[in-house]
């Protein structure tokens, strides 16, 4: 999903809601959120999904909009999506969460309000108040990357390719990065572009992201 067009919750993925897990999951959600969340889950018409955005934003401290389909508290994101998409978003989620991927946000629900839209709510990991922001902002406001993080993003992306899978975005560069202000992790967005490798050549490829990194 793209939230940022102008401009861990632990070490292992968390589900809830539609994920059937146990209830102890619902510790990771934060108080203001459960209501909303249930009343998603009840919800059989996609029309009211951004009536409900705007009723909660309207009634709950600090949950704001990104855009009409993409609202957000501290560090959670809810994203109203065309069914199409929202599963294939869920799906790839899903997928890199169990493999431990730091540059990905967690899934937490993926909620199929009807055959024409669904919720897809995500967490970034080891954030607690904000959301990541692009990678020049973070340089010009913060600092440099530090090289630590750096080699976390290059760790995922050799996961990924040990799984015959890459995201465009690794190899686009910075200017289509995130950086979390809080666990300085250089994080993807837009995780439905998730691609299956067909003959790239996992070196060249990861001496590309290096050169993208500036790293030795």
């Amino acid at each position: 999903m793209t939230l940022w067009k102008n401009n861990g919750i632990g070490n292992k993925p968390t589900f809830i809601g539609n994920m059937q897990l146990p209830d102890k999951t619902n510790n990771i959600i934060p108080v203001q959120l459960k209501a909303l969340i249930k009343c998603l889950q009840g919800l059989q018409n996609s029309e009211n999904i951004t009536d409900i955005f705007k009723n909660v934003a309207n009634k709950t401290e600090g949950f704001k909009a990104l855009n009409d389909l993409v609202y957000y508290y501290k560090n959670f994101i809810f994203c109203k999506m065309l069914r199409n998409r929202s599963d294939l978003v869920a799906k790839n989620l899903q997928f890199v969460n169990n493999l431990g991927i730091a540059s990905a946000p967690i899934l937490i629900d993926h909620i199929k309000v009807d055959d024409i839209a669904g919720v897809v709510i995500t967490s970034f990991q080891d954030c607690k108040e904000q959301l990541p922001i692009p990678y020049s902002e973070y340089e010009a406001t913060i600092g440099p990357v530090d090289n630590e993080s750096k080699k976390q993003f290059l760790e995922d992306t050799n996961i990924l390719l040990k799984n015959k899978k890459l995201h465009p975005f690794a190899l686009e560069g910075p200017s289509h990065w995130l950086v979390s202000p809080e666990s300085k992790k250089i994080i993807l967005e837009s995780w439905s572009l998730l691609q299956d490798l067909s003959n790239l050549d996992k070196e060249k490829t990861l001496l590309k992201i290096k050169e993208n990194l500036s790293i030795n």
